[in-house]
């Protein structure tokens, strides 16, 4: 992965600084909006009016950030060898692409078609942790495979590690198969509360999948159905076996970490 000058780091900040007071200044409006509201004093029209002033500068903020988020290379396809580029934050856990209540106006970088699907995983590595208003779910704090998902057909799953700037390790899991998966058939994609996926109508749909996670990784590498660091190899010991954690589902507002309950293996 390219390093993000610090000059870019400061940019993104100050957007995401810049969101952060706004959402703030609405929150501390919308009560005093409702007290008006409910008693018929009209001055809650001009707080009502003040808020969508304010929600109306939130808008191009988003729009700069996600033209701001780079295409990094978080995976390589090991039927065709091609790199995976996916639109990524890896300074932190603040970023909008942590977020499930913004949303995503950029569209991916192409990919090969053996791509199917990406998940991950966050380990704080002792660190505080740190996130942004909106809830952040940034996965489990290691990495772990989706039975069901990886013995499709051909399903091939790659696990990398991206060390963040803010001294995060984030591990991308791609999964690739030769054999295209039946629709509705995967899950939420990484950072996502929702599937969403397209119909044979045209139109889209969503669900929330509940998934059973195996952090037992060893014995899908040594199937062949697990690539474990670097993904042009089946490695033959696990680079993550050091990796410390709770083996839970991570959910992160602002700087307060809880663990979700997730099935496991």
């Amino acid at each position: 992965m390219n390093s993000i000058s610090s000059e870019s780091i400061t940019e993104r900040d100050r957007i995401i600084d810049a969101h952060r007071r706004l959402i703030l200044e609405i929150r501390e409006l919308e009560p005093e909006i409702g007290k008006l509201a409910a008693v018929s004093d009209p001055r809650w029209r001009e707080l009502e009016q003040k808020r969508s002033a304010l929600v109306k500068e939130i808008e191009p903020l988003i729009d700069e950030y996600w033209n701001w988020v780079p295409a990094v290379r978080l995976s390589r396809c090991p039927f065709c060898q091609n790199d995976l580029m996916r639109l990524f934050d890896p300074v932190d856990l603040t970023g909008f692409w942590w977020m499930d209540q913004t949303q995503r106006p950029r569209p991916e970088p192409p990919c090969c078609e053996h791509f199917c699907l990406l998940l991950g995983a966050v380990n704080l590595n002792g660190l505080p942790p740190k996130g942004g208003l909106f809830e952040c779910r940034p996965g489990p704090d290691m990495p772990f495979v989706i039975p069901r998902i990886l013995e499709m057909p051909t399903m091939t799953a790659v696990v990398s590690c991206v060390l963040m700037q803010c001294g995060y390790s984030a591990y991308p899991i791609a999964y690739f198969s030769q054999v295209p998966p039946k629709t509705r058939s995967l899950t939420q994609s990484w950072a996502q509360k929702e599937y969403r996926f397209a119909l044979q109508d045209g139109h889209c749909g969503w669900d929330i999948v509940d998934n059973i996670y195996d952090y037992n990784l060893m014995p899908w590498s040594k199937e062949g159905k697990l690539r474990l660091g670097d993904p042009s190899t089946s490695s033959r010991d696990d680079p993550f076996k050091d990796l410390k954690g709770m083996g839970r589902e991570q959910v992160l507002i602002d700087n307060e970490l809880r663990y979700s309950f997730k099935r496991i293996v």
